[in-house]
Protein backbone atom coordinates (compact mmCIF):
# COMPACT_ATOMS: atom_id res chain seq x y z
CA UNK A 1 0.00 0.00 0.00
CA UNK A 2 2.81 2.38 0.93
CA UNK A 3 4.62 1.52 -2.27
CA UNK A 4 1.49 2.26 -4.31
CA UNK A 5 1.01 5.57 -2.49
CA UNK A 6 4.61 6.58 -3.13
CA UNK A 7 4.17 5.86 -6.83
CA UNK A 8 0.99 7.99 -6.97
CA UNK A 9 2.69 10.88 -5.15
CA UNK A 10 5.76 10.69 -7.40
CA UNK A 11 3.56 10.71 -10.49
CA UNK A 12 1.61 13.72 -9.19
CA UNK A 13 4.82 15.62 -8.46
CA UNK A 14 6.11 14.85 -11.96
CA UNK A 15 2.91 16.11 -13.56
CA UNK A 16 3.04 19.30 -11.50
CA UNK A 17 6.69 19.91 -12.37
CA UNK A 18 5.96 19.39 -16.06
CA UNK A 19 3.00 21.79 -15.99
CA UNK A 20 5.08 24.44 -14.22
CA UNK A 21 7.89 24.02 -16.73
CA UNK A 22 5.45 24.30 -19.61
CA UNK A 23 3.88 27.47 -18.21
CA UNK A 24 7.23 29.17 -17.50
CA UNK A 25 7.93 31.09 -20.70
CA UNK A 26 11.57 31.28 -21.75
CA UNK A 27 12.79 34.77 -22.65
CA UNK A 28 16.00 36.00 -24.26
CA UNK A 29 16.25 39.48 -22.74
CA UNK A 30 14.74 41.55 -19.95
CA UNK A 31 14.25 45.29 -20.33
CA UNK A 32 13.48 48.14 -17.97
CA UNK A 33 12.40 51.75 -18.42
CA UNK A 34 14.99 53.85 -20.24
CA UNK A 35 17.09 50.86 -21.23
CA UNK A 36 18.39 50.20 -24.77
CA UNK A 37 19.14 46.64 -25.88
CA UNK A 38 20.65 45.24 -29.05
CA UNK A 39 18.75 42.18 -30.27
CA UNK A 40 19.99 39.58 -32.74
CA UNK A 41 17.20 38.25 -34.98
CA UNK A 42 16.55 36.75 -38.40
CA UNK A 43 13.35 36.21 -40.45
CA UNK A 44 13.04 32.75 -38.84
CA UNK A 45 14.42 33.60 -35.40
CA UNK A 46 12.39 35.85 -33.10
CA UNK A 47 13.51 37.03 -29.67
CA UNK A 48 11.43 37.36 -26.52
CA UNK A 49 11.91 40.37 -24.24
CA UNK A 50 10.45 40.36 -20.72
CA UNK A 51 9.04 43.51 -19.12
CA UNK A 52 7.56 43.85 -15.62
CA UNK A 53 6.31 47.45 -15.12
CA UNK A 54 6.42 49.04 -11.68
CA UNK A 55 3.73 51.63 -12.54
CA UNK A 56 0.35 51.70 -14.23
CA UNK A 57 1.30 53.80 -17.24
CA UNK A 58 1.84 53.99 -20.98
CA UNK A 59 5.22 52.68 -22.10
CA UNK A 60 6.72 52.61 -25.59
CA UNK A 61 9.05 50.04 -27.09
CA UNK A 62 10.77 51.56 -30.11
CA UNK A 63 13.09 49.94 -32.65
CA UNK A 64 16.02 51.60 -34.38
CA UNK A 65 17.60 49.78 -37.32
CA UNK A 66 19.48 50.37 -40.53
CA UNK A 67 17.34 49.38 -43.55
CA UNK A 68 15.53 46.57 -41.74
CA UNK A 69 11.78 45.93 -41.58
CA UNK A 70 11.19 45.18 -37.91
CA UNK A 71 8.09 44.06 -36.03
CA UNK A 72 6.91 43.43 -32.48
CA UNK A 73 4.11 41.41 -30.85
CA UNK A 74 3.09 42.09 -27.25
CA UNK A 75 1.77 39.24 -25.07
CA UNK A 76 0.47 38.96 -21.52
CA UNK A 77 2.70 36.48 -19.71
CA UNK A 78 -0.01 34.98 -17.50
CA UNK A 79 -2.48 34.20 -20.29
CA UNK A 80 -0.27 34.30 -23.41
CA UNK A 81 -2.93 36.63 -24.84
CA UNK A 82 -1.88 38.70 -27.83
CA UNK A 83 -2.31 42.35 -26.85
CA UNK A 84 -0.90 44.45 -29.68
CA UNK A 85 1.11 44.32 -32.91
CA UNK A 86 3.40 46.96 -34.38
CA UNK A 87 5.67 47.05 -37.43
CA UNK A 88 5.65 50.25 -39.53
CA UNK A 89 4.80 53.01 -37.05
CA UNK A 90 8.32 54.45 -37.17
CA UNK A 91 9.17 54.28 -40.87
CA UNK A 92 10.01 50.62 -41.46
CA UNK A 93 10.63 50.12 -37.73
CA UNK A 94 8.05 49.37 -35.06
CA UNK A 95 6.95 51.69 -32.27
CA UNK A 96 4.66 49.82 -29.92
CA UNK A 97 2.74 51.96 -27.42
CA UNK A 98 0.57 50.30 -24.78
CA UNK A 99 -0.97 51.05 -21.39
CA UNK A 100 0.61 48.55 -18.99
CA UNK A 101 -0.48 47.44 -15.52
CA UNK A 102 1.93 47.33 -12.60
CA UNK A 103 2.55 43.90 -11.08
CA UNK A 104 1.94 42.03 -14.33
CA UNK A 105 4.53 40.50 -16.64
CA UNK A 106 4.60 41.10 -20.37
CA UNK A 107 6.61 39.69 -23.25
CA UNK A 108 7.64 41.54 -26.41
CA UNK A 109 8.27 39.18 -29.32
CA UNK A 110 10.59 41.08 -31.69
CA UNK A 111 11.72 40.07 -35.16
CA UNK A 112 12.47 41.17 -38.69
CA UNK A 113 10.82 40.49 -42.06
CA UNK A 114 12.85 39.08 -44.95
CA UNK A 115 13.87 35.97 -46.86
CA UNK A 116 14.12 32.78 -44.83
CA UNK A 117 17.80 32.34 -45.68
CA UNK A 118 18.75 35.88 -44.65
CA UNK A 119 21.53 36.08 -42.05
CA UNK A 120 21.09 37.17 -38.45
CA UNK A 121 20.73 40.95 -38.09
CA UNK A 122 21.04 43.23 -35.09
CA UNK A 123 19.05 46.30 -34.18
CA UNK A 124 18.36 48.37 -31.08
CA UNK A 125 15.19 48.51 -29.02
CA UNK A 126 14.52 51.15 -26.36
CA UNK A 127 11.83 51.23 -23.70
CA UNK A 128 10.50 54.76 -23.29
CA UNK A 129 8.06 56.34 -20.88
CA UNK A 130 4.73 57.38 -22.40
CA UNK A 131 4.41 59.86 -19.52
CA UNK A 132 1.66 60.32 -16.98
CA UNK A 133 1.84 63.99 -16.06
CA UNK A 134 0.78 65.54 -12.80
CA UNK A 135 0.97 69.18 -13.75
CA UNK A 136 4.15 69.51 -15.79
CA UNK A 137 6.01 66.58 -14.14
CA UNK A 138 5.72 62.92 -15.14
CA UNK A 139 4.79 60.85 -12.10
CA UNK A 140 6.54 57.79 -13.57
CA UNK A 141 9.94 58.96 -14.80
CA UNK A 142 10.09 62.44 -13.24
CA UNK A 143 10.61 64.24 -16.57
CA UNK A 144 9.56 67.89 -16.48
CA UNK A 145 7.72 69.18 -19.55
CA UNK A 146 9.44 72.25 -21.02
CA UNK A 147 6.40 72.88 -23.25
CA UNK A 148 8.60 72.91 -26.35
CA UNK A 149 8.37 69.30 -27.58
CA UNK A 150 5.45 68.45 -29.86
CA UNK A 151 3.50 65.41 -28.76
CA UNK A 152 0.19 63.82 -29.69
CA UNK A 153 -2.24 66.12 -31.58
CA UNK A 154 0.43 68.84 -31.57
CA UNK A 155 0.31 69.61 -27.86
CA UNK A 156 3.37 69.70 -25.62
CA UNK A 157 4.07 66.48 -23.72
CA UNK A 158 2.01 67.41 -20.66
CA UNK A 159 -0.85 68.74 -22.81
CA UNK A 160 -0.82 72.27 -21.38
CA UNK A 161 0.08 74.11 -24.59
CA UNK A 162 -0.66 73.59 -28.27
CA UNK A 163 2.60 74.07 -30.18
CA UNK A 164 1.67 72.52 -33.52
CA UNK A 165 0.63 74.41 -36.65
CA UNK A 166 -2.65 76.22 -37.23
CA UNK A 167 -4.29 75.44 -40.56
CA UNK A 168 -6.37 77.73 -42.78
CA UNK A 169 -8.23 77.18 -46.04
CA UNK A 170 -5.88 77.95 -48.92
CA UNK A 171 -2.75 77.29 -46.87
CA UNK A 172 0.37 75.85 -48.51
CA UNK A 173 3.13 74.76 -46.12
CA UNK A 174 6.59 73.34 -46.82
CA UNK A 175 7.24 70.21 -44.75
CA UNK A 176 10.03 70.75 -42.24
CA UNK A 177 12.64 68.10 -43.10
CA UNK A 178 14.13 68.26 -39.62
CA UNK A 179 10.92 66.90 -38.04
CA UNK A 180 9.70 63.33 -37.81
CA UNK A 181 6.10 64.54 -38.00
CA UNK A 182 4.02 67.72 -38.25
CA UNK A 183 0.68 68.41 -36.60
CA UNK A 184 -1.98 70.81 -37.92
CA UNK A 185 -5.13 72.07 -36.15
CA UNK A 186 -8.22 73.32 -37.94
CA UNK A 187 -11.68 74.52 -36.86
CA UNK A 188 -14.00 74.91 -39.88
CA UNK A 189 -16.46 77.78 -39.98
CA UNK A 190 -18.68 75.86 -42.40
CA UNK A 191 -19.52 72.21 -42.73
CA UNK A 192 -18.24 70.72 -45.96
CA UNK A 193 -15.75 68.55 -47.79
CA UNK A 194 -12.13 69.53 -47.19
CA UNK A 195 -8.90 68.26 -48.74
CA UNK A 196 -5.42 67.98 -47.27
CA UNK A 197 -2.93 66.93 -49.95
CA UNK A 198 0.80 66.64 -50.53
CA UNK A 199 2.84 67.58 -53.57
CA UNK A 200 6.28 66.01 -53.41
CA UNK A 201 9.30 67.34 -55.28
CA UNK A 202 11.05 63.97 -55.65
CA UNK A 203 10.23 60.28 -55.95
CA UNK A 204 11.83 59.39 -52.61
CA UNK A 205 9.22 61.32 -50.63
CA UNK A 206 6.44 59.14 -49.27
CA UNK A 207 4.22 61.33 -47.06
CA UNK A 208 1.28 59.91 -45.08
CA UNK A 209 -1.57 61.80 -43.39
CA UNK A 210 -4.08 60.94 -40.67
CA UNK A 211 -7.02 62.85 -39.21
CA UNK A 212 -8.13 62.94 -35.55
CA UNK A 213 -11.01 64.60 -33.73
CA UNK A 214 -10.79 66.76 -30.61
CA UNK A 215 -10.89 63.64 -28.40
CA UNK A 216 -7.84 62.22 -30.11
CA UNK A 217 -9.87 59.54 -31.90
CA UNK A 218 -8.61 58.46 -35.31
CA UNK A 219 -11.06 59.37 -38.06
CA UNK A 220 -9.39 58.69 -41.39
CA UNK A 221 -6.04 58.24 -43.09
CA UNK A 222 -4.69 58.50 -46.61
CA UNK A 223 -1.35 57.30 -47.87
CA UNK A 224 -0.67 56.69 -51.57
CA UNK A 225 -3.67 58.10 -53.43
CA UNK A 226 -1.65 60.02 -56.04
CA UNK A 227 1.53 58.08 -56.63
CA UNK A 228 3.34 58.27 -53.28
CA UNK A 229 1.43 61.42 -52.26
CA UNK A 230 -1.71 61.55 -50.13
CA UNK A 231 -5.05 63.24 -50.82
CA UNK A 232 -7.12 63.13 -47.64
CA UNK A 233 -10.76 64.11 -48.24
CA UNK A 234 -13.15 64.37 -45.29
CA UNK A 235 -16.40 66.13 -44.41
CA UNK A 236 -15.64 68.40 -41.45
CA UNK A 237 -18.36 69.80 -39.18
CA UNK A 238 -18.50 73.52 -38.45
CA UNK A 239 -17.21 74.47 -35.01
CA UNK A 240 -15.51 71.12 -34.35
CA UNK A 241 -11.73 70.91 -33.82
CA UNK A 242 -9.68 68.59 -36.04
CA UNK A 243 -6.03 67.57 -36.03
CA UNK A 244 -4.01 66.40 -39.03
CA UNK A 245 -0.81 64.42 -38.61
CA UNK A 246 1.66 64.37 -41.54
CA UNK A 247 4.76 62.20 -41.41
CA UNK A 248 7.18 60.33 -43.72
CA UNK A 249 6.76 56.62 -44.31
CA UNK A 250 10.32 56.35 -45.62
CA UNK A 251 13.26 58.72 -45.43
CA UNK A 252 12.85 62.50 -45.15
CA UNK A 253 10.18 64.49 -46.99
CA UNK A 254 10.60 67.09 -49.68
CA UNK A 255 6.96 68.01 -50.09
CA UNK A 256 4.43 70.82 -49.90
CA UNK A 257 1.24 70.40 -47.89
CA UNK A 258 -1.89 72.06 -49.27
CA UNK A 259 -5.29 72.54 -47.65
CA UNK A 260 -8.53 73.54 -49.37
CA UNK A 261 -12.30 73.52 -49.19
CA UNK A 262 -13.64 71.39 -52.03
CA UNK A 263 -16.29 73.15 -54.10
CA UNK A 264 -17.90 72.81 -57.52
CA UNK A 265 -18.26 75.86 -59.74
CA UNK A 266 -20.74 75.37 -62.57
CA UNK A 267 -20.58 76.95 -66.02
CA UNK A 268 -22.82 79.83 -64.90
CA UNK A 269 -20.54 80.63 -61.96
CA UNK A 270 -22.70 79.05 -59.26
CA UNK A 271 -20.66 77.47 -56.43
CA UNK A 272 -21.93 74.20 -54.99
CA UNK A 273 -20.66 72.97 -51.62
CA UNK A 274 -22.84 69.90 -51.01
CA UNK A 275 -20.18 67.40 -52.02
CA UNK A 276 -19.21 63.92 -50.86
CA UNK A 277 -16.33 61.55 -51.57
CA UNK A 278 -17.33 58.17 -52.98
CA UNK A 279 -14.73 55.50 -52.21
CA UNK A 280 -13.14 53.27 -54.81
CA UNK A 281 -15.03 50.12 -55.84
CA UNK A 282 -13.45 47.00 -57.30
CA UNK A 283 -14.28 45.36 -60.63
CA UNK A 284 -15.39 41.77 -60.89
CA UNK A 285 -15.87 39.49 -63.88
CA UNK A 286 -18.94 41.33 -65.25
CA UNK A 287 -19.20 44.66 -63.38
CA UNK A 288 -16.80 47.58 -63.68
CA UNK A 289 -15.39 49.22 -60.56
CA UNK A 290 -14.48 52.88 -60.25
CA UNK A 291 -11.74 54.93 -58.67
CA UNK A 292 -12.73 57.20 -55.79
CA UNK A 293 -14.45 60.39 -56.89
CA UNK A 294 -16.03 63.60 -55.63
CA UNK A 295 -19.81 63.69 -56.17
CA UNK A 296 -21.88 66.88 -56.28
CA UNK A 297 -25.26 66.22 -54.70
CA UNK A 298 -26.68 69.42 -56.19
CA UNK A 299 -25.74 68.53 -59.77
CA UNK A 300 -26.14 64.81 -59.12
CA UNK A 301 -22.90 64.02 -60.92
CA UNK A 302 -19.23 63.29 -60.27
CA UNK A 303 -17.01 66.32 -60.66
CA UNK A 304 -13.67 64.50 -60.33
CA UNK A 305 -12.32 60.97 -60.19
CA UNK A 306 -14.76 58.07 -60.56
CA UNK A 307 -12.84 56.61 -63.48
CA UNK A 308 -13.96 53.24 -64.79
CA UNK A 309 -11.66 50.30 -64.05
CA UNK A 310 -11.11 47.31 -66.31
CA UNK A 311 -13.03 44.12 -65.61
CA UNK A 312 -11.28 41.59 -63.42
CA UNK A 313 -12.02 38.30 -65.17
CA UNK A 314 -10.59 36.31 -62.24
CA UNK A 315 -12.86 37.94 -59.63
CA UNK A 316 -15.96 35.74 -59.41
CA UNK A 317 -18.99 35.89 -57.12
CA UNK A 318 -20.00 32.53 -55.68
CA UNK A 319 -22.50 32.99 -52.85
CA UNK A 320 -23.67 29.34 -52.90
CA UNK A 321 -20.09 27.99 -52.80
CA UNK A 322 -20.52 25.60 -55.71
CA UNK A 323 -17.38 26.89 -57.47
CA UNK A 324 -19.50 28.20 -60.34
CA UNK A 325 -19.64 31.98 -60.73
CA UNK A 326 -23.12 33.40 -60.06
CA UNK A 327 -22.46 36.25 -62.51
CA UNK A 328 -20.75 34.78 -65.56
CA UNK A 329 -21.29 31.04 -65.03
CA UNK A 330 -17.60 30.18 -65.12
CA UNK A 331 -16.89 26.75 -63.66
CA UNK A 332 -13.68 27.24 -61.72
CA UNK A 333 -13.67 23.99 -59.79
CA UNK A 334 -10.19 22.59 -59.32
CA UNK A 335 -9.56 19.45 -61.39
CA UNK A 336 -6.90 18.08 -59.07
CA UNK A 337 -7.44 14.48 -57.93
CA UNK A 338 -7.34 15.69 -54.31
CA UNK A 339 -10.91 17.02 -54.71
CA UNK A 340 -12.35 13.84 -56.22
CA UNK A 341 -15.37 12.14 -54.61
CA UNK A 342 -14.42 8.76 -56.10
CA UNK A 343 -13.35 6.35 -53.33
CA UNK A 344 -10.73 4.62 -55.48
CA UNK A 345 -9.15 7.92 -56.57
CA UNK A 346 -9.20 9.07 -52.93
CA UNK A 347 -7.34 5.89 -51.95
CA UNK A 348 -4.72 6.43 -54.65
CA UNK A 349 -4.40 10.07 -53.69
CA UNK A 350 -3.89 9.32 -49.98
CA UNK A 351 -0.92 7.09 -50.83
CA UNK A 352 0.57 9.59 -53.28
CA UNK A 353 0.09 12.49 -50.88
CA UNK A 354 1.81 10.52 -48.09
CA UNK A 355 4.97 10.21 -50.18
CA UNK A 356 4.68 13.87 -51.29
CA UNK A 357 4.72 14.89 -47.63
CA UNK A 358 7.74 12.68 -46.92
CA UNK A 359 9.75 14.20 -49.78
CA UNK A 360 8.37 17.72 -49.26
CA UNK A 361 6.93 18.12 -52.78
CA UNK A 362 3.58 19.16 -54.27
CA UNK A 363 2.47 20.74 -51.00
CA UNK A 364 0.07 23.28 -52.49
CA UNK A 365 -2.78 22.64 -54.90
CA UNK A 366 -3.36 24.86 -57.95
CA UNK A 367 -6.51 26.20 -56.27
CA UNK A 368 -4.54 27.34 -53.22
CA UNK A 369 -5.51 24.55 -50.82
CA UNK A 370 -2.72 22.70 -49.01
CA UNK A 371 -2.35 19.00 -49.73
CA UNK A 372 -0.54 18.54 -46.42
CA UNK A 373 0.88 20.67 -43.62
CA UNK A 374 4.25 20.81 -41.94
CA UNK A 375 5.20 22.29 -38.56
CA UNK A 376 6.11 25.49 -40.37
CA UNK A 377 2.43 26.19 -41.03
CA UNK A 378 1.14 25.65 -37.50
Amino acid sequence: MKKLLSIVLATAMLICSLSVAASAKVYDYEISLGQTLEVAVSPVTERTVKFAPEHDSVFILEAESEDLDTYCWLFAAETDEELQISDDENGSDFRLEYEFEAGKTYYFCVGVYGDEDAPVSKYKITLLCGHSFDGDTCSVCGEVCEHDTVGFLGFCLCGANYIGNELAVGAQVKYDKSKTEMWFRFVPEETGLYLLESASADELSDPDAELYNSEGEWLYGDYDSVGMDFALYYILEAGETYYYNVYPFYYELDTDIKFSRVTHTTDDGTVHTDLVLEEETWSNCTEHGYTEGVYCNTCEEFISGHEELELDEAWHIDEDWDYICDLCGTDYRCRCICHSDNWFLNFIWSIANYFCAIFGINQKCDCGDYHYYTEFYY
